[in-house]
């Protein structure tokens, strides 16, 4: 995992394994990094959820990462370069 200027993760899951896992648009997904959880939403940009909430979405790269809409996913998620962060699907949109 990668951290840019901005505190967005980068991490190094292909964003095409999110929907082969089942995972939708607007899903809820958990996100552990140490001990620190938080709840995300799987979107398209960081306009996808709303100010101060955790994103999961694919970057320009293809990868999947995790950004806060208008602050920092590593502050929130106490995250450096190579912290492991664990995705767990908690629901599906309209379910």
């Amino acid at each position: 995992m990668t951290v840019d200027r901005y505190g967005n993760l980068q991490t190094v899951l292909a964003a095409d394994r999110l929907a082969a896992a089942g995972l939708l648009a607007g899903a809820e997904v958990g996100v552990r990094s140490g001990e620190v959880t938080a709840p995300s939403r799987y979107g398209e940009t960081f306009g996808s959820a709303e100010v101060g909430r955790l994103v999961l979405y694919e970057d320009s790269a293809g990868l999947a990462a995790l950004a806060v809409n208008g602050s920092s996913a590593a502050t929130l998620l106490r995250a450096n370069p190579g912290t492991v962060i664990r995705l767990t699907a908690a629901r599906r949109p309209g379910g």
